[in-house]
């Protein structure tokens, strides 16, 4: 099985994801960071015999503006989608970004991200089970799969 090192140094993978919405697909990964510094999301050309990564590729990473909590990050066709948690009590939040970008409110702890061409839709999933402590019974039934229209 393959492996990569990260020759830049300092990059704490979080999420990955196939883009397969232009001829040559792309590797995206993405940081989840708390505080401190922006995330950075980098892609990487797959080659398309192996697909793997094409060789002597590199990617510099983009810093994300948007919020420091992103989970899961894709880019279809040029722009990305990225998904911020805000814990299990805050909605999370679907943001579309090339720079300039759209946001979507979602339930509280939304994931990864996976493009779907067929149905122009987004797959993500929520990261918090259901709650039942007993005196508050199915409180909290966010971990969904769902689709968004994009």
């Amino acid at each position: 099985m393959p492996t990569y090192r990260d020759r830049a140094g300092g990059f704490t993978y979080s999420q990955v994801a196939l883009d397969r919405s232009q001829a040559t697909h792309r590797l995206v990964v993405g940081e989840w960071s708390e505080g401190g510094h922006r995330p950075r999301i980098a892609r990487w050309p797959l080659n398309p015999r192996t697909g793997l990564l094409a060789r002597g590729t590199s990617s510099v990473p983009i810093v994300y503006p948007g919020p420091r909590s992103v989970q899961g990050a894709v880019s279809v066709r040029g722009r990305y989608y990225l998904n911020a948690g805000h814990g299990v009590s805050g909605n999370g939040e679907l943001r579309s970004w090339r720079p300039a970008g759209t946001t979507w409110e979602l339930p509280p702890g939304p994931e990864d991200l996976s493009y779907d061409a067929r149905g122009d839709v987004l797959w993500t999933l929520g990261e918090y089970a259901p709650r039942d402590d007993g005196d508050n019974p199915g409180t909290y039934y966010t971990r969904y799969v769902y689709a968004l229209k994009r």
